[in-house]
């Protein structure tokens, strides 16, 4: 081989002088995103959001807001209370949030609108560029809109309170983001920041381990990233208890009757709490309803068809281990 092949062979070309050849099943590199057509597909998806909610009084300060904007307005400012809460600890969004724009909100209710729909567009932007390591653009495309397309998403433009679940989604989207590049302080940060917004970001901290790319083994380099997530999330833990004790904060309308008291055994906790998870992601009341019965059927025939495909084809098993963590 020539010095000339050598120097390209090191620059990632092959002696023939074609390209490298990718790994087997690899997603090709994405252009930056002003320039992917599927990136603008992604983000667009904020449309139909706002056309579904034409109509509400978008903006306007309802229920939870009064007591989140007379804190901000008229309370000494404590990052360790409940911000206007009885129920949560929530700071980035009730003392931070609401403490740096409850007069705009009370004035100019558009800027809630224009906020969390920017803050949106970059959560789905994020999820689109995260999921483009793993998958073909349109793919990543539709997965990264669907937070956006589900009947419930247009509530999260309707008032201010609701900043705890755009940040969220926002801070998560940055976290997930951030973990599949494998930078860590970023992705810590974030973590923190969606926790500090809501206690559902326990699930980011579950699955950021999981999205930085492997090394030699499943494991591998992943252990510090373990360690690091889970003793940020153990700090935060221990900080949101201390709080709710400290302050008397309880969850709100006796969402815990159904329980029995505080003499409800961890496994009907657990049971309680999951059950009611999996009803508010499908938009389903807490409480039974008629169409409970027929979404489990259709999830339990559609998790069967799936199965049985994998079961049947290699090649569909090899697909679902490419883009594994990002699903």
């Amino acid at each position: 081989m020539s010095a000339a092949e050598r120097r390209r062979t090191k620059a990632g070309r092959e002696p023939g002088g074609g390209a490298r050849v990718p790994a087997a099943g690899a997603a090709p590199a994405a252009p930056p995103s002003w320039r992917d057509p599927w990136a603008w597909v992604s983000v667009l998806a904020i449309v139909p959001l706002v056309l579904h909610s034409l109509g509400a009084p978008l903006g306007e300060p309802v229920a939870d807001d009064f007591d989140h904007l007379r804190y901000a307005l008229f309370s000494p400012h404590n990052w360790l209370d409940g911000g206007g809460s009885q129920s949560f600890w929530r700071p980035l969004a009730y003392q931070g949030y609401f403490g740096l724009l409850a007069k705009v909100f009370i004035t100019t209710t558009t800027v809630v609108v224009v906020l969390h729909l920017s803050m949106l567009a970059l959560a789905v932007l994020l999820l689109y560029r995260t999921a483009r390591r793993f998958m073909p653009a349109p793919w990543a495309a539709a997965a990264a809109s669907f937070p956006l397309l589900v009947e419930s998403a247009r509530a999260l433009i309707t008032v201010p309170v609701h900043f705890v679940d755009v940040g969220l989604l926002l801070f998560s989207a940055l976290a997930i983001h951030e973990a599949a590049a494998s930078r860590l302080p970023g992705a810590l940060l974030a973590l923190l920041a969606a926790l500090l917004c809501k206690e559902s970001a326990v699930a980011t901290a579950i699955v950021l381990p999981l999205l930085v790319p492997a090394r030699k083994g499943p494991l591998a380099g992943r252990g510090r990233w373990i360690a690091s997530v889970a003793a940020v999330t153990a700090v935060w833990a221990l900080v949101y208890v201390a709080v709710r004790k400290s302050n008397g904060l309880i969850l709100p309308r006796g969402l815990e009757s159904s329980l029995g008291g505080l003499g409800a055994t961890l496994w009907e906790r657990s049971r309680w709490a999951v059950s009611g998870t999996l009803r508010a992601l499908f938009s389903l009341p807490a409480i039974g309803s008629r169409w409970e019965r027929p979404l489990l059927v259709a999830m339990g025939l559609l998790a069967a068809a799936a199965a049985a495909c994998f079961w049947r084809s290699a090649a569909a098993r090899a697909r679902f281990a490419r883009v594994a963590p990002i699903v």
